[in-house]
């Protein structure tokens, strides 16, 4: 059996130099679309059919191989080469160009490649929530009412529901004003005021436009979009809001690092009542009777107008996140 398997990796090593051999004598000078492009005399060699081609013409028998492998093996080559500035019309690409560092200390290796897919596509099954950096605060209150008991289902549900009634009350709001503290949209910090469902209750949260992913490596222009951390947890904001309130005058103000929140309240004073009377004849009646009422050309003009006063107010936001 070794010698029936040697012979056959010979066999094969010489079918191998055979192919190569005809390869560069037969097809090479007589390929049109070789000449061309002027490769008939560039191609005189196993290397430069290598090079040309980035086939492994001299493999030996013993390595084990695929259609695919090989494909991936012509690929990576490839890009290396093109990395390496070794392809035409990539001369010019520098070693410190977020591509190939990209491709050099991750994506060229299989192990790190994968782990990356990984993370990315499935993060829930390795990412522990414990080891989160930042967590709301509903979250961080069902880690706490899950650790401070003995964990079963009872006690697993009670945490669960208090979480997602939590989330609920935040989870319909309407954004009704914003206010922005920088003139650089791209980099500034977005304040927000939310309605809530039920009566005069309001939140506030805020977006760091500056937490935005990298489009390539950590430096260069970064997304548009900003990621997930760059939010805030919506807090109440126990402000003297009322049902006078004019709901469109609703702002947040950032101002001397203090969060202010400014509205107006549209109150009813009073009504003015103005009656005039005018001049006329009233005539008897054919009786002699005078009527009671009087004819609606002499009736007095009564006008009522409201008397309102517009009150402005202003709350901020203290440091322990009370309101004042």
């Amino acid at each position: 059996m070794i010698m029936s398997d040697t012979l056959e990796s010979r066999l094969n090593e010489s079918f191998r130099d055979a192919l190569v051999a005809y390869y560069l004598s037969e097809v090479v000078p007589n390929d049109p679309m070789l000449k061309r492009l002027g490769l008939d005399q560039r191609l005189k060699t196993a290397n430069d059919l290598y090079e040309f081609f980035l086939l492994d013409n001299q493999v030996s028998n013993e390595v084990q191989t695929s259609y695919v492998a090989s494909a991936m093996s012509s690929l990576q080559q490839l890009i290396n080469g093109t990395l390496l500035g070794m392809e035409p019309g990539y001369e010019t690409l520098l070693p410190t160009e977020a591509r190939f560092v990209e491709w050099r200390e991750r994506s060229s290796q299989y192990p790190i490649w994968a782990a990356n897919m990984q993370l990315a596509l499935y993060p829930e099954i390795y990412i522990s929530p414990a080891l989160r950096l930042k967590k709301s605060g509903y979250f961080t209150q069902l880690e706490n009412d899950i650790n401070q008991n003995r964990i079963n289902i009872d006690t697993a549900q009670d945490a669960v529901k208090a979480y997602l009634a939590s989330f609920e009350e935040v989870a319909n709001l309407t954004i009704i004003n914003g206010y922005i503290d920088s003139d650089r949209f791209a980099e500034g910090k977005y304040y927000f005021i939310g309605k809530s469902r039920a009566e005069n209750i309001y939140y506030w949260r805020t977006v760091d436009m500056n937490e935005r992913a990298y489009k390539e490596g950590t430096e260069g222009p970064k997304y548009d979009n900003p990621t997930p951390g760059a939010w805030s947890d919506w807090k109440r904001a126990e402000i003297g809001i009322n049902a006078n309130t004019l709901e469109r005058t609703i702002r947040p103000v950032y101002f001397n690092n203090r969060l202010f929140v400014t509205w107006v309240d549209l109150v009813h004073v009073t009504e003015q009542v103005a009656v005039t009377l005018r001049e006329g004849t009233v005539k008897p009646g054919a009786d002699g009777s005078i009527p009671i009422t009087p004819p609606a050309d002499i009736a007095p003009l009564t006008v009522i107008t409201p008397n309102v006063r517009l009150v402005l107010n202003i709350s901020y936001k203290k440091y322990d996140d009370s309101w004042r």
